[in-house]
Protein backbone atom coordinates (compact mmCIF):
# COMPACT_ATOMS: atom_id res chain seq x y z
CA UNK A 1 0.00 0.00 0.00
CA UNK A 2 2.69 2.36 0.83
CA UNK A 3 4.23 2.36 -2.98
CA UNK A 4 0.27 3.08 -4.20
CA UNK A 5 -0.55 5.82 -1.54
CA UNK A 6 2.90 7.33 -2.80
CA UNK A 7 2.15 6.93 -6.33
CA UNK A 8 -1.22 8.60 -5.97
CA UNK A 9 -1.10 11.32 -3.63
CA UNK A 10 3.03 12.52 -4.37
CA UNK A 11 5.51 15.13 -1.79
CA UNK A 12 4.28 18.80 -2.69
CA UNK A 13 5.35 21.57 -0.77
CA UNK A 14 4.09 22.64 2.55
CA UNK A 15 5.14 26.29 2.89
CA UNK A 16 3.95 26.32 6.66
CA UNK A 17 5.67 23.44 7.56
CA UNK A 18 9.22 24.07 5.81
CA UNK A 19 10.30 24.54 1.98
CA UNK A 20 11.26 21.02 1.46
CA UNK A 21 8.28 18.56 -0.12
CA UNK A 22 6.25 16.11 2.29
CA UNK A 23 3.60 13.89 1.45
CA UNK A 24 -0.01 14.91 2.45
CA UNK A 25 -0.87 11.21 3.03
CA UNK A 26 1.68 8.58 4.08
CA UNK A 27 0.92 4.97 5.12
CA UNK A 28 2.16 4.71 8.42
CA UNK A 29 1.49 0.72 9.48
CA UNK A 30 0.69 -2.02 6.72
CA UNK A 31 0.13 -5.73 6.83
CA UNK A 32 -1.65 -7.94 4.73
CA UNK A 33 -4.90 -7.07 6.46
CA UNK A 34 -4.51 -3.88 8.37
CA UNK A 35 -3.22 0.11 6.73
CA UNK A 36 -2.63 3.20 9.20
CA UNK A 37 -2.61 6.37 6.36
CA UNK A 38 -2.37 9.56 8.17
CA UNK A 39 -1.46 12.78 7.02
CA UNK A 40 -2.03 16.52 8.75
CA UNK A 41 -5.89 17.95 8.73
CA UNK A 42 -4.59 21.15 7.33
CA UNK A 43 -1.52 20.88 4.43
CA UNK A 44 -0.56 23.30 2.54
CA UNK A 45 -3.23 25.85 3.82
CA UNK A 46 -6.42 23.76 2.78
CA UNK A 47 -8.29 21.39 4.58
CA UNK A 48 -6.21 17.97 3.14
CA UNK A 49 -8.66 16.10 0.94
CA UNK A 50 -5.84 13.98 -0.44
CA UNK A 51 -6.50 12.11 3.14
CA UNK A 52 -9.62 11.30 2.41
CA UNK A 53 -9.45 10.68 -1.00
CA UNK A 54 -6.82 8.09 0.01
CA UNK A 55 -9.16 6.27 2.53
CA UNK A 56 -11.62 5.82 -0.33
CA UNK A 57 -9.32 4.79 -2.83
CA UNK A 58 -8.21 1.60 -0.25
CA UNK A 59 -12.04 1.55 0.23
CA UNK A 60 -13.26 1.21 -2.82
CA UNK A 61 -10.12 -0.38 -4.96
CA UNK A 62 -8.80 -2.71 -2.04
CA UNK A 63 -11.46 -3.83 -0.26
CA UNK A 64 -10.39 -2.22 3.28
CA UNK A 65 -12.81 -0.53 6.59
CA UNK A 66 -12.15 1.86 8.37
CA UNK A 67 -12.04 0.63 11.59
CA UNK A 68 -11.11 3.52 13.78
CA UNK A 69 -10.45 7.32 13.02
CA UNK A 70 -8.11 9.37 15.82
CA UNK A 71 -6.49 12.73 15.87
CA UNK A 72 -3.73 14.35 17.58
CA UNK A 73 -2.19 17.80 18.24
CA UNK A 74 -4.24 20.93 18.52
CA UNK A 75 -4.50 22.44 15.19
CA UNK A 76 -1.38 25.05 15.83
CA UNK A 77 1.38 25.40 13.56
CA UNK A 78 4.01 24.00 16.18
CA UNK A 79 1.41 21.51 16.97
CA UNK A 80 -0.94 20.46 13.84
CA UNK A 81 -3.75 18.47 13.58
CA UNK A 82 -2.91 15.13 12.39
CA UNK A 83 -5.43 12.07 11.14
CA UNK A 84 -4.87 8.98 11.61
CA UNK A 85 -6.96 6.12 9.89
CA UNK A 86 -6.98 2.76 10.75
CA UNK A 87 -8.27 0.07 7.94
CA UNK A 88 -8.77 -3.46 7.80
CA UNK A 89 -10.12 -6.75 5.82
Amino acid sequence: MTSIIAQQFPEKVDPSVSMSAISPVAVRYESPNSVVIGGDLIFNGFFNTDLWKAMDLLKDQYGFKVQQVITSGVGSVGNPTTVYILMTK
